[in-house]
């Protein structure tokens, strides 16, 4: 049945039904009406027929299929201009670079150079937060701001205004002018406490001012400290290439979701040298979400400085150890004490804070973690512990509790 109606639909589109002829018509017909498929094909007239006319209407239809049941994996695999590993990462680029600007600061000035008196100051990356509008990038792209531009992802040129911006993190948040806001794509976020040295890494931006560009990596190093900036003391270390201008880029794991943002390199030559350092965004959250509500981080400031954590650890303790308390501070109105020297030889260490309201300090870093989960005004209890006699062979700790205001 099968085999007759293709071939009567196959002579009649390349034919016509007038080039069949009268006894292959009824052959055709017997082949339909018949309930012995089988023993028709053996008679001779079926066979000839099928032969001659029959088989120039199966061949377009068999050979693909032939082809494709015994060599469509070599076939695909040598007209294939990716692997599976590429096609991922293509696809990757496609998708996240929707989500990442341009950002331009223009200073007015006089110049030969310049039509309207208007010089690009300083140029950097950015990406989308939120379906409001709100672009975050760094606080040093912005530094020396005047007129903010933004270049989105299909081109387009708007004016920005910065919604806030806070130096101890290099973080800033601007917003779009433009009714085209609502088709931006936020960037998804990742719990970058989760990120493991070893993993995948891609950051995307404009470096030297140019187009987007991708440069791909691994997680060298996280929860670090980021070099001359002790505030930010949760940062991603990545050997993913950053350039001048990648600064305020997205640092993205391979489904595409924010782990860190481009901040800074340690080079000794000024170019790239291997070593990236990227704010973590577990971190960033914190920032962003005061800087859109209040302009700025409203961060509560205890009013001491902190030793290096190396020092606690030549001495085989944990915590954070208080340096010098600020005169007219909450710490010093709360009772802390500072470090300092006898005839310059003596050290008395100061008080080294152990818990913050519960949470157990080790490091210098776990307070400025905890301190900013609490808001001002709150009332924080610190358990403080003193290390005497650490000259001597009869060390003694003794530990007191006091309850700070913090502003």
């Amino acid at each position: 049945w099968l085999l007759s109606g293709e071939i009567a639909g196959g002579l009649e589109g390349m034919y016509g039904m007038h080039f069949l002829s009268r006894s292959f018509k009824k052959v055709l017909r017997r082949i339909q009406c018949t309930t012995v498929f089988k023993d028709m094909l053996r008679r001779k007239e079926i066979r000839r027929l099928a032969f001659r006319r029959g088989c120039w209407v199966f061949m377009p239809r068999v050979v693909p299929v032939v082809l494709g049941g015994f060599g469509y994996f070599a076939l695909t695999s040598e007209c294939e201009p990716f692997n599976h590993q590429e096609r991922q990462t293509v696809n990757l680029f496609r998708k996240a670079k929707q989500s990442v600007v341009h950002v331009t600061t223009v200073s007015r000035q006089h110049s030969l150079f310049s039509r309207n008196g208007e010089l690009v100051a300083a140029s950097g990356s950015g990406f989308v937060w939120d379906d409001n509008g709100h672009i975050v990038t760094n606080y040093h792209v912005l530094k020396h701001s005047g007129k903010v531009r933004v270049t989105l992802p299909d081109g387009k040129i708007c004016e920005a205004n910065v919604i806030g911006k806070d130096d101890k993190s290099d973080l800033a948040v601007l917003q779009v002018l433009s009714d085209r806001n609502r088709s931006l794509r936020p960037l998804p976020l990742a719990n970058s406490d989760k990120v493991e040295v070893g993993q995948n890494c891609y950051a995307l931006g404009y470096p030297f001012g140019l187009d987007m560009t991708l440069t791909a990596g691994l997680v060298s190093a996280v929860g670090r400290e980021m070099e001359g900036k002790p505030s930010i003391y949760d940062s991603i270390v990545t050997d993913a290439a950053l350039n001048q201008g990648s600064s305020g880029g997205p640092l993205i794991d391979s489904q595409g979701r924010l782990i860190a943002i481009n901040t800074a390199i340690i080079t000794p030559s000024g170019g790239w040298a291997g070593v990236g350092y990227a704010i973590s965004s577990n971190y960033a959250q914190r920032v962003v979400k005061d800087l859109i509500r209040h302009g700025r981080v409203m961060r509560p400031n205890l009013g001491v400085s902190l030793a290096a954590d190396h020092v606690l650890k030549y001495l085989g303790a944990e915590g954070a150890l208080v340096v010098h308390v600020i005169r007219g501070m909450p710490a010093q109105k709360a009772g802390f004490e500072g470090s300092y020297q006898i005839n310059n030889r003596r050290t008395i260490l100061g008080d080294i804070i152990v818990e913050i309201d519960g949470h157990p300090i080790k490091s210098s870093k776990d307070v400025f973690k905890t301190l900013m989960d609490l808001k001002v005004g709150e009332v924080a209890k610190f358990k403080l512990m003193k290390i005497k006699n650490i000259n001597s062979n009869h060390v003694t700790k003794t530990y007191r509790t006091v309850e700070v205001e913090l502003r």
